[in-house]
């Protein structure tokens, strides 16, 4: 009974391993194509998926195929309703330009209801695959609703933070699972077995920051079902978390970036939301869960933790990048129930811990979701990308204390500048702002005049 949960379990895991599919209809000329005008998206849709479907049966399911043709390319996410599917029935996207694969997604037969994607594409297959043994005639399934997210917002506050002069190059630990995850940051690794060539993250591209980076190893090198893999962070519940308070807390990391492969696509997935959860999908080794369930005992169940990583701005750089990516942000979107999400959950729980340290802060952490179809140097680029920008978010909220006039200086002007806003001739904002507030008590006084005198002293 326990193989077979595992088995079921790692099936339908969004990450590895993961189940692929293929057209079944080789001829396309007998499909029905749905077609989805600019007005249709994120309108209320009733389109019955089974009459606009070409269907298939072998000795083991039954294929129910549809093409949908969109007016723009776009990233989308799909809503389906659905009565009468047997257990073990599930959805594939398949893109017809990029020839990308994306899926499983399998269905909850309490709910009836299903998101599919997201995919960027104008041309794909929407594939249902039912088992044969359980098909029962009166199955429907119906798309109600196509959302537009390629340009999904999060309304993130930026957190100033106070420069700490005598801090040697603040860390930004990079990790990640499957390839091209582990391979993209290997160039990072100060571990000489995984890195011959030498780290490469010293004061990385002269920014002041220095990148170490975390990653098992895999045998083959490019594995589809990859396993639990060997070294640093494996694919296994109990030896990440171990790993992660060992080896990345003694770091003190200013920022965390983890990484792992999404779907096999060319995404660029940032994800928003993390959960301390306990229905997680169960690895390889026992135990198979968390241990304690949830990882997080301190919080209570399904407890939420978000990205505070610059989601928006490095969605947009990568998007506006020649490397023929599709990035975007998962505002609402399952993070995977899996060593993935478990990993983000701990950079995310690291941040929240100590964000506010007054000697070693975290000031960033969230994950990206990686396409499993990017070939390695492409994905390189665009972590490399992803760490710029985060380092050009973490420099533009920083601020001297004292420093009200953000001259890189301390010393009489601001004493002027810092007066100026007392006497309401000068409103000083944003790092200028934290920069006069001496005490952090919210306004600016002469306790902080007297507290800025003392530094120029």
């Amino acid at each position: 009974m326990i193989i077979i949960f595992l088995f079921i379990s790692t099936l339908i895991c969004q990450i590895v391993p993961f189940e692929t599919t293929s057209i079944k209809l080789i001829d396309q000329d007998i499909h029905n194509e749905i077609y989805i005008s600019d007005t249709m998206v994120s309108a209320p849709l009733n389109i019955d998926l089974v009459e606009l479907s070409s269907i298939l049966s072998n000795g083991e399911n039954i294929y129910i195929e549809a093409i949908v043709s969109m007016e723009t390319l776009r990233t989308i996410r799909l809503e389906a309703n659905y009565d009468a599917l047997p257990g073990g029935s599930r959805f594939f996207l398949i893109d017809l330009d990029e020839n990308a694969v994306i899926g499983p997604f399998y269905i909850e037969e309490d709910i009836n209801k299903i998101d599919l994607g997201p995919i960027y594409s104008s041309h794909f297959i929407v594939q249902c695959i039912i088992p044969k043994t359980l098909v029962s005639n009166d199955y429907s399934i119906r798309i109600s609703n196509i959302s537009d997210i390629s340009s999904a917002k999060v309304n993130q506050d930026k957190k100033y933070h106070p420069k700490i002069e005598n801090r040697e190059n603040p860390i930004i630990i990079v990790t990640g699972f499957w390839p091209p995850t582990n391979e993209m940051i290997r160039h990072f690794s100060q571990d000489i077995n995984l890195n011959p060539n030498g780290w490469q993250g010293e004061d990385w591209n002269g920014y002041g920051y220095d990148i170490i980076s975390f990653f098992p190893e895999f045998n083959p090198e490019d594995c589809d079902n990859c396993g639990q893999g060997y070294g640093d962070l494996e694919v296994d519940y109990q030896d990440t978390s171990y790993d992660f308070w060992t080896m990345i807390a003694e770091i003190n990391p200013s920022t965390i970036i983890t990484f792992s492969r999404g779907y096999i696509d060319y995404s660029w997935e940032l994800e928003y939301n993390f959960y301390n959860r306990t229905n997680w999908y169960a690895d390889f080794t026992t135990p198979f869960f968390p241990t304690p369930n949830p990882p997080d005992s301190d919080a209570p169940i399904n407890f939420l933790r978000n990205s505070t990583l610059p989601m928006e701005e490095i969605m947009n750089e990568i998007n506006s990048s020649d490397l023929g990516l599709n990035s975007y942000i998962d505002i609402n979107g399952d993070p995977g129930h899996y060593v993935s999400e478990f990993m983000g959950y701990h950079g995310v729980w690291y941040h929240d811990l100590y964000q506010f340290d007054n000697v070693n802060p975290c000031y960033l952490a969230g994950h990206v979701h990686v396409g499993g179809l990017i070939d390695w140097d492409t994905a390189q680029q665009a972590a490399e990308l992803t760490i710029a920008k985060v380092i050009e978010e973490l420099e533009e909220y920083e601020y001297i204390p004292g420093d009200t006039n953000d001259d890189g200086n301390v010393d009489v002007l601001d004493l002027v500048s810092a007066v100026a806003h007392i006497l309401g001739e000068q409103i000083l904002s944003g790092g200028s702002f934290y920069s006069g507030d001496m005490n952090s008590d919210g306004i600016i006084n002469i306790q902080d005049i007297i507290l800025i005198i003392n530094l120029i002293l």
